[in-house]
């Protein structure tokens, strides 16, 4: 037992007391009221506060008001309950119950669609240009460095040109020497008559040659002795003033002589002087060439010779200096043989990079590689080349990625892609929900129909029809991968319904191929059947049932009879 100290508190006392009791107690002994050892007051002796029968603490009041009202809170429970099952019941039940749970609705809107094909590659520039040198020399100035940009013209070396100021020098002269050499001019030669007579003969004519002391007539003095008449120069006769029988005196002209040396000294000189000028033309372009300028303008992207170095002609192992065409730039990706149609020269291109956020670069198809190359895969792949016009901040060797636009088609009607089934290229099944929802039932069968053109029966694709819907022929134009604009078959404002679950059909590239259609009329859209030109409903569903034929006779070589689901008439 405890022992009881004076000095301890009383709450201490009567603590020890019940532990006392609860260690020590023999459970054997039998207890009975009568017994004064074992009362219930006397044997524990416990403090009043402890043998209360009210909850105390400061949950003490909620328990007694609980306590109190329990048939009342009980209720109240169920009565919740209730009320939260049926009204989880009225939602639950038109969801379990709905035909369209689980599939996704779309309305038919009108916008831009826009088809492109996203690409990537790796910039560079169009063009660098390697500078040489055409002659030889010591670099005597050059000032543009490394990451410089330059413009067209722009000093990038001068030479030492000494030996070139020389040669000019020496042409200049010999073409005043030639100048002053053929500056004369030779005065014609003349054949006078040495005697006074009577022209007896002559036997010169215009462009005869003569030469000194030939004979060239004969003059009949007037004692009537004959003598003849010599020439005394050398050249070729310009004229002859006289004729035979016409009387002459002493020292008459009878003829006018050409100097043969002496135009030929003359013209000699005029070949001589144009030679000259040439040189001295020649020697000019040399000298030019002691002074290198840029051809283009661009960034320096390497420099190799400085100030102080000799040069040596047309040294094209290491250049000068190398110039990058910064103006435009360019990038190569590669497209698969199958969607090389859809790309030609022309396309614009929307360029961006991460290097250079929340900007984007114009850019044009430029050409497209004749021959193509198979990858590892084995697929055929042909190189595009994509030029940037202005490329403003961006930076050779960059990655960068280009959305090209292969067709655009704007405030036209659309929906999702997944909402086509069946698509052929130009025509498709789309399930549209009906305002006024009708009394099919997935249940009801639909009955085949004989063609007449080829009297088999058609057979409908295996499309679920679910309650409220009905089954439309449209058709489709471009597609941007996520929507796909319908020419006819909807009208704008109806529900489209589809299942999330739906593989996106493959769309052929017939219905990418159209470039920037024009705006279709209200008329085209809302009702094809009253536009001249646009094929009815009924030649819509011909056309689909004699592709639907082919595919089942591909696909069922054997002639058996596939497996159908449960399908409803087209509208």
């Amino acid at each position: 037992m405890a022992d009881w100290l004076p000095g301890s508190s009383k709450k201490k006392q009567d603590a020890d007391k019940i532990e006392d009791f609860v260690l020590y107690e023999d459970t054997n002994t039998e207890s009975t009221a009568e017994d004064p050892e074992f009362s219930d007051t006397d044997r524990l002796e416990l403090p009043d506060y402890l043998l209360e029968d009210k909850p105390h603490g400061r949950f003490g009041k909620i328990f007694t008001f609980c306590k109190k009202h329990k048939k009342l809170l009980v209720g109240s429970g169920i009565g919740l309950i209730s009320l939260i099952l049926i009204v989880a019941m009225a939602i639950a039940i038109p969801i379990l119950t709905d035909p369209l749970r689980g599939y996704a609705q779309a309305t038919v809107s009108k916008g831009n669609v826009i088809s492109t094909m996203k690409v990537s590659g790796t910039l560079s520039a169009n063009a660098h240009y390697s500078i040489t040198s055409l002659v030889s020399g010591k670099v005597l100035e050059s000032s543009p460095q490394v990451g410089d940009r330059v413009e067209a013209g722009t000093v990038l070396y001068r030479l030492d040109d000494t030996d070139a100021q020389l040669a000019l020098k020496r042409a200049e002269n010999q073409l005043e020497r030639s100048r002053a050499a053929g500056s004369y001019t030779t005065s014609p030669l003349r054949i006078y008559a040495a005697e006074s007579g009577v022209i007896q003969s002559l036997t010169i004519k215009n462009g005869h040659s003569v030469s000194a002391g030939q004979v060239i007539g004969t003059l009949k003095r007037s004692d009537e002795s004959i003598v003849s008449i010599t020439s005394s120069v050398f050249g070729t006769i310009y004229s002859v003033n006289v004729s035979q029988g016409v009387s002459v005196s002493s020292g008459t002209l009878l003829a006018t002589v050409r100097d043969n040396q002496a135009e030929q000294s003359q013209r000699s000189s005029i070949y001589d002087q144009k030679s000259n000028e040439y040189d001295v033309e020649s020697a000019k372009n040399q000298l030019e060439n002691y002074t290198i300028v840029a051809p283009v303008s661009g960034v320096v992207t390497e420099k190799n010779a400085k100030v102080g170095d000799n040069v040596a002609m047309a040294n094209t192992s290491q250049p000068m200096m190398v110039i990058t065409d910064t103006a435009s730039m360019r990038f190569t990706f590669q497209v698969e043989e199958k969607k090389l149609s859809e790309i030609k020269p022309g396309l614009r291109a929307n360029v961006s990079t991460d290097s250079v956020p929340n900007e984007t670069f114009s850019g044009t198809v430029k050409s497209i590689s004749p021959e193509g190359v198979r990858n590892k895969e084995g697929k055929l792949m042909f190189d595009v080349e994509v030029l940037v016009e202005n490329p403003g901040t961006l930076k050779a060797g960059m990655d960068v990625s280009a959305k090209i636009i292969l067709a655009s088609a704007s405030n036209v009607l659309f929906v999702p892609e997944k909402a086509l089934q069946n698509p052929n290229g130009q025509t498709a099944f789309v399930l549209v929900k009906e305002l006024i929802p009708s009394d099919v039932t997935e249940t009801a069968p639909v009955q085949p129909t004989a063609s007449a053109a080829s009297g088999k029966e058609d057979k409908l694709p295996e499309i679920e029809v679910p309650k409220g819907c009905r089954l439309a022929t449209v058709r489709y134009g471009i597609t941007n991968g996520k929507n796909v604009q319908i020419i006819s078959g909807l009208k704008q404002g109806e529900t489209v319904v589809y299942h999330p679950q739906w593989e996106t059909p493959e769309l052929k590239p017939a219905a990418t191929a159209t470039a920037t259609p024009t705006k279709p009329d209200t008329t085209t859209t809302t009702n094809p059947a009253a536009t001249e030109g646009s094929p009815s409903d009924e030649a819509l569903r011909q056309e689909i049932m004699d592709r639907i034929r082919e595919n089942q006779a591909e696909s069922n070589p054997t002639g058996t009879t596939p497996k159908t689901q449960t399908v409803f008439p087209i509208s």
